[in-house]
Order: C-alpha cells, then structure tokens, then sequence
C-alpha cells in the first residue's frame, strides 16, 4: 500500500497523545452504542500502536466475558446481558484492529448471549444475495401489527452488532423495526468472501428489501433506510437504486469525493477499505475510489433525505454536504452539528434519537414534500 510508510506517523500520536486526538470524540460516540468509559480507559492504556489495537480490545472482551459468566451463573441476568453486550462491542473493536475470524466468532458468541437476554426479539438472518449471502440482524418491536422497518447501513469501521444498541434501541422503543446489515465487504459478509465494489451495496441493499418484503412482521411499504460514516455514502445508494425505500437519512458523512479519508487521513482508512474491496493495487483502488461520489446518484433520490454533518467534519468536508444537498431533486434537510468532528461523538446520542425520530415522522405518515433546508444543531451549553 502506497501510504503503509506513514503509519509511524499515527503510531507516534497515539503514544505520546492517545488515540482520541487521531480519532476525536470517536470514544464518546461508543458509549452511545454500549460501551463504558472504563473499558475504552483500559484498552487505551495497553495501545501504543495501532497494530496493537486487536489485541487490547480482545484482552477487556474476554474480561468482560468472564464477568458475564459469573453474572449468570447467579441467576443475575440484567448484570449478565450487560457484560455479555460490552464483551460484544470489544470484540467488534478487535475485529476492525486484526480482521480475524477467531475474534469475529468470539463477538458473536457474546452478542448471542446478550440477545438471549434482551426483553424483545432479536433475530440473526441470512438474506440471498447471487451466489453469496449478506448477513443481518433483526429487531422487532413487540407489536400485533405489521412495524416499519429501519435498514441500518454500518460504516467501514463498524459490524452489524454495534448498532442498534441493545439495550437503548432507539428505534424498537419507537414502535421501529430495525434490519442492521453487514453488507460486501463488513463483517461476517465479508469473511465469507464477498467484497464491496462501487455498485454492489446497493444491490444487497435490495436484496435486504427484498428479504423484508416476506417478514410478516414488517410493513414493506414503510422501510427507510440510515447510513452512518461509510454507510452515509452507501445508504442514499440504496435510496437511488431502489424506489421502495420511502425515507433516508445518512450521518457523519462520506458524501463525495473521497481523497482526503484515502489519501490525507490517517492511513488506516486506506488499508481498511482495501481489505474490504479486495483491491490491493494502488492504482486500480484510486480508480475504484473516484467512482464512490453520491454525484453519481443524487438526482435518483426521491425519497425524503436527511444528512446530518458535522460543522469541521475531517474526513469529509461540510461544503461536501451543502453541494450534495443542491444536487438532490426531493424533499430534504442538511443538519449541521456545531463544533462537531467526523463521529459528531459529544452529541451522538442526541443524533441517533433525533434520526429515530424524523425516519419514524416520514415512514408514519408526515412525508413533507416541502422540505427544503439547512438547520443549525448548536453545541449543548
């Protein structure tokens, strides 16, 4: 990899000034998603790399898994769905830091015990895709009727078990239905061989509909769909592709061009994403990396949309999201969170439930044709 000389660079911060000034507020964005403070502490404390980053993370989730254990042998199962939850979300850190399949089982070992646990249903599926098999999770609210559904698009950094958090489901408490995917190249989509190229996300994303159209406990004529990082990109494609989506909604974005995560960020991005697409040329990933723009698929969006950026967002800049918001031909909202980074992490949590809410407004009935604005989200006093 072109950039692979410049990791010493990454490491030498992360040493002498720790991982959230690479990475800001990332961390506080995590406690939104079931991780606690004390085990980002713990797990920082072992870094001094970002090589080293697999391993720490195993080493608090196999901890945590321990005191799970001995929550439920005690019959104490609140405690326990707990332990197992954040053993999970460390797990899935691990993952992104080494991208081993022993890891990957081992969070969703965790994650399996955590949803035994958790007081609604909570399914993992298998949805056809071609000769492959995109990989999600299902959450249901408890309802006699039919539930709109929320088709959750991870970023590149995340699987399909960190969000939504089971034990704050934002969307489930709001009478949502919640599908979180692991499409081509996340997850356990992507050990089972199947990479991203420009345009197959969004064909899983219908095969996902597709899925969803024979659950009975879904409404498929309510389904939105929600991005976040990466998944910001691929979400709104998803919208484009396909017209049964009625309402998107793609935060901390990655809209349009992408030389700056690629080629100026640190380069962990760079490598990450040619894992995922299988591309290990720098050339021919340049060339792929050029066709990733939402300006490519903008005017196909008729769906309600909603972006939500941060004002001094690193990784894609906010005048990025205001000439993504001129190219789109439907009702549409651009909300900027002041003061806020890439990960809008010290008002993440007051992003996913103002997200629940507006896809919950448009698939229930308030479709508002007029919409047409910029908002300011200003920093909490």
């Amino acid at each position: 990899m072109r950039r692979s000389g410049q990791r010493w660079v990454t490491d030498s911060l992360i040493t002498s000034l720790g991982f959230d000034l690479v990475f800001p507020d990332a961390y506080i964005g995590w406690l939104e998603q079931g991780m606690r403070l004390q085990d980002y502490k713990r797990t920082m404390a072992r870094v001094r790399s970002t090589e080293m980053l697999g391993k720490a993370w195993s080493v608090t989730a196999a901890d945590l898994v321990g005191r799970a254990e001995g929550c439920e042998a005690k019959g104490h199962r609140e405690s326990a769905l707990e332990f197992y939850h954040r053993a999970a979300f460390a797990y899935g850190k691990a993952f992104w830091g080494n991208k081993s399949a022993e890891t990957h089982e081992r969070m969703r070992e965790a994650y399996a015990k955590a949803v035994d646990l958790v007081p609604y249903t909570v399914r993992r599926v298998e949805i056809p895709f071609g000769e492959h098999t995109v990989y999600g999770v299902l959450h249901l609210p408890d309802s006699t009727e039919p539930a709109p559904c929320v088709v959750f698009v991870p970023g590149m950094d995340m699987v399909k078990e960190e969000y939504p958090n089971l034990q704050e489901n934002r969307f489930v408490k709001r009478g949502l239905a919640c599908l979180s995917i692991d499409g081509p190249g996340q997850g356990e989509t992507w050990l089972h061989g199947l990479h991203v190229t420009p345009d197959n996300y969004a064909e899983a994303g219908s095969a996902a509909l597709d899925f969803l159209a024979t659950e009975p406990a879904i409404d498929d004529e309510r389904i939105g769909v929600f991005g976040c990082s990466m998944g910001s990109y691929w979400a709104p494609t998803i919208a484009a592709r396909d017209p049964r989506v009625k309402a998107c909604a793609a935060a901390m974005g990655c809209f349009l061009d992408k030389h700056i995560i690629f080629n100026v960020a640190p380069p962990a991005f760079r490598k990450n994403f040619m894992e995922m697409s299988g591309i290990h040329d720098d050339a021919a990933f340049d060339e792929m990396a050029e066709r990733m723009t939402l300006a490519r698929f903008a005017a196909d969006i008729r769906c309600p949309t909603l972006l939500m950026h941060g004002e001094f967002d690193q990784l894609c800049p906010l005048s990025d999201a205001r000439e993504l918001l001129t190219m789109l031909d439907c009702p549409k909202e651009l909300w900027v969170y002041e003061n806020e980074f890439h990960p809008l992490g010290r008002q993440r949590g007051e992003m996913f439930a103002a997200a629940a809410d507006w896809l919950r407004d448009r698939l229930t009935g308030d479709t508002a044709p007029d919409l047409d604005a910029e908002v300011w989200i200003a920093e909490p006093n």
